[in-house]
């Protein structure tokens, strides 16, 4: 389940693309709402990345100033600076890599999922 504080405009969920957030849940445009309890969401994959921007470069994949390798053990992407090699985040959720990204770029990621 996705905590109501981890989503902005723009997020991709289990039910869709997030166009407003309201009190009690969330509003994805022609009538469509969802409580937060009903939200899941989508793993975030080498495909999804890809479709995002992000280029393949043998075992890892490179957007902009980051390199994101998969933790396959854990099931999540370990994000590192590109420059320094240090260590950003790890991020498991669509949602999430959208807000990694709006925070560290101002760069708005939309997909069709």
């Amino acid at each position: 389940m996705i905590q109501a504080n981890e989503l902005r405009i723009g997020n991709a969920t289990s039910k869709g693309v997030i166009k407003s957030i309201l009190e009690n849940g969330v509003h994805f445009g022609f009538g469509k709402c969802s409580t937060f309890s009903n939200l899941e969401p989508i793993l975030l994959t080498e495909e999804i990345l890809l479709k995002f921007g992000a280029i393949k470069q043998t075992v890892v994949l490179k957007y902009g100033r980051f390199i994101l390798r998969l933790k396959k053990d854990y099931n999540y992407w370990h994000v590192t600076d590109l420059e320094t090699m240090g260590y950003l985040s790890k991020i498991e959720f669509v949602h999430e890599w959208q807000n990694f990204v709006f925070v560290m770029n101002g760069e708005e990621l939309t997909i069709n999922l």
